[in-house]
């Protein structure tokens, strides 16, 4: 099913971060992950051909001078000079750290700059360094770093995370591997909500006496037990598969070994105080190339709230210095040294962890906050018709709830049920269009095996909220769409059995036995379908990537419209409409003006979100009725990414029913039934991994 048709190959690769591969909230869950989870790590590369792509990061040194700052324009004053501008970037006024004028503003889609440094000296360890903020607490910016070989391949990676609202310091030592010519100093923020300002970025190699702040007099480490030599004591919290182990130790008999499943250790520091710069060291590698650790540090409030939190990925396979420089925020009352992992097939080690004060001051005082960014300019509306005005703001977006890191694991023949028993979900792992590929270890872009995953949360929000993720890895293949991995809602259409198996596939309920409901085939307590004009059919979401997506694929919602309200067994029958929206896409993937240019119709503002509406139709403009062989397929492609809230969805689907194509046919009846709602990935090639949180549909 060739759902997007690009009429060329992307030329400029969009990337996607994800948000803190673990926040505090996700590690207090103590989600832990079953040793037998398998799973994508979190990602701190990009991908590997990148740095062939010259109109994305820009090189500017021939070599480092000792002591001396790699980067130019480290502090953005000449503006975008000597940066590789990787989208939705502006040097703004008046936001600079420490006084300076200048800062990089990143968003609020995603985006990011690059800037090459060569000249390196292998063996020699270097440090990025620099300050951040984010508008809106929920975002994250992403400062790193990549050693890359002649090739364009990705020798090492290091990235730290910052969420504070004013400006903090954040830094992350490398260590230039053989062969590395050069490394790749990058800021990237995910699509959100909120704004990223970066400013005073530094890029040195490390000899000799050192810029890491010191440890004043009298003051020492205030983690307790920090080389794990008393095991995991009281002091240290087990957040799932964790232990001390000898012959893996940096110093002493002792470390701490995490894998292979999801899991971690946790801190709580005492007598940390608000204004005071701290240092958080320790040495970290993983045994796995693939396999990615975290040091992370939070500053809590005497409730437990989160007031900020930083923290740094390692991927070395011998052990580095990991490290970060954090203010404590006003009222702070403690803080959470922490160590996670994702699940893979690996092991983080971890060691002789440090948090201590830092001799001198704190960070440099915020600048006053950034004036409010101009309003796009609106896209100009095509013909045929002109765009209705626009509807009120979108509502805010939903209370977060926290489900922590979802577990993966392999789910070819299963639906994994999630939510509460009177309104309940389904998690399909939805491969439907593999071609000549077959499921296996993922050995590449041009492989002939794939890999996918899926996962849910045994956690349910008070309004029935859940979270569930999705893996994948695809090569190219023969077919555009390979599968849609997605959460159903409804009566999806083809599903109904009169014995226990939906669709065919047995439905894993939370508490780890098999459904023997039957007749099956809706999810349990829906309330779909529902029967247009809609009253009422709504949506909240918050979604994150844990690795950056390569190749080209979207997130999408897929909702089905039959003629009936009646299920069928097997698909086709009584579908009259598939409607997709788009919440994400990387790649370029189904991109405004990329899809197929002969289904463009018309541009529409709903909710003060602009979509790029196309419909399958033939060359005259007639909307093709079995298009698919049976039924109409339309778009609602966003003009940029969706971020984290609600979608009214009855008023998207009503919308359908005003349409008309040029010979006056409707778009639909007016009278059709919504069955089913999902939210899933259509991966078209290469890998990813979205986690989505806070999610449902409700009236």
């Amino acid at each position: 099913m060739e759902r997007n048709k690009q009429t060329s190959a992307s030329t400029t690769r969009t990337l996607r971060w994800g948000s803190s591969a673990i926040t505090l909230a996700m590690v207090l869950s103590a989600c832990g992950g079953g040793s037998s989870s398998v799973g994508s790590a979190a990602d701190t590369s990009v991908p590997s051909d990148l740095s062939t792509r010259g109109s994305l990061a820009a090189s500017v040194r021939a070599a480092i001078v000792p002591g001396g700052n790699g980067l130019a324009n480290g502090g953005f004053e000449s503006g975008m000079a000597n940066w590789g501008d990787w989208g939705n970037t502006l040097v703004v006024d008046g936001s600079g750290a420490s006084g300076t004028w200048r800062a990089l503003r990143v968003g609020t889609a995603a985006g990011g700059a690059a800037q090459d440094v060569t000249g390196l000296v292998a063996g020699t360890r270097y440090r990025l360094s620099g300050f951040a903020l984010v508008s809106d607490p929920s975002e994250t910016v992403i400062l790193g770093v990549n050693m890359v070989d002649q090739w364009g391949n990705n020798l090492a990676q290091q990235a730290v995370r910052i969420t504070n609202t004013v400006y903090a310091q954040g830094s992350v030592d490398i260590t230039a591997p053989a062969n590395a010519v050069k490394a790749q100093v990058y800021v990237w923020k995910n699509s959100g909500p909120g704004y990223a300002y970066v400013d005073e970025l530094s890029f040195t190699a490390v000899t000799g006496a050192t810029t890491t702040p010191t440890t004043p007099s009298g003051a020492g480490n205030l983690v307790a037990n920090a080389g794990f030599e008393g095991g995991l004591d009281s002091n240290w919290q087990n957040w799932g598969n964790a232990s001390t182990v000898t012959g893996q130790s940096n110093s002493g008999s002792y470390a701490v070994r995490i894998g292979t499943g999801a899991g971690g250790v946790g801190n709580v520091v005492s007598g940390v105080q608000s204004g005071q710069a701290y240092h958080i060291t320790g040495q970290v590698k993983v045994s796995d190339g693939s396999e990615v650790g975290l040091l992370g540090l939070a500053f809590l409030d005497s409730l437990g709230n989160h007031l900020s939190e930083q923290n740094v990925a390692v991927r070395s396979t011998g052990y580095t210095t990991a490290q970060l420089d954090m203010v404590a925020p006003a009222n702070t009352s403690r803080a959470l040294v922490y160590l996670w992992k994702n699940a893979g097939s690996g092991y983080v080690y971890a060691d002789d962890i440090t948090v201590a004060p830092s001799a001198g001051t704190s960070a440099p005082a915020p600048a006053p906050a950034p004036a409010p960014a101009p309003a796009p300019a609106p896209a100009p509306a095509p013909a045929p018709a002109p765009a209705p005005a626009p509807a009120p703001a979108p509502a805010t977006a939903p209370s977060v709830i926290d489900f922590g890191v979802v577990p993966l694991s392999s789910w070819p023949t299963t639906l994994l049920q999630t939510g509460n028993a009177s309104d309940a979900y389904w998690v399909e792992d939805g491969v439907w269009g593999p071609g000549s590929l077959t499921r296996g270890t993922y050995t590449g872009i041009y492989g002939s095996t794939y890999e996918q995953y899926t996962g849910v949360s045994p956690k349910v929000g008070p309004s029935g909220e859940i979270a569930f993720r999705m893996a994948w890895k695809w090569p190219v293949g023969t077919s555009e769409i390979k599968s849609f991995p997605s959460v159903v809602s409804g009566q999806k259409p083809g599903w109904y059995n009169s014995w226990t198996k939906p669709g065919g596939f047995d439905v894993l309920l939370p508490n780890g036995s098999y459904s023997q409901v039957y007749p099956s085939g809706k999810t349990p307590g829906t309330f779909l379908p529902l029967q247009m004009p809609i009253a009422s059919l709504k949506t909240q979401f918050n979604y994150q990537h844990m690795s950056p997506p390569s190749g080209m694929g979207h997130l999408a919602y897929d909702i089905f419209l039959q003629n009936t309200s009646t299920q069928y067994n097997g698909f086709g029958p009584g579908i009259t409409h598939e409607i997709m929206i788009p919440l994400d896409y990387w790649g370029g993937y189904g991109t405004y003006p990329n899809r197929n240019p002969q289904w463009y119709d018309h541009d529409v503002t709903i909710d003060g979100t602009l979509f790029h509406v196309y419909i399958a139709k033939d060359a005259s403009g007639r909307v093709l009725a079995n298009w698919n062989a049976g039924w109409k397929f339309i778009v609602f492609e966003p003009d940029r990414p969706i971020p984290a809230g609600t979608l009214d969805l009855a008023k998207i689907i009503n919308y359908v029913s005003t349409r008309r194509d040029v010979f006056g046919t409707p778009w639909a009846n007016g009278n059709e039934w919504a069955t089913s709602v999902e939210l899933g990935v259509e991966a078209a090639q290469g890998t990813g991994d979205i986690q989505v949180n806070n999610y449902r549909v409700y009236r």
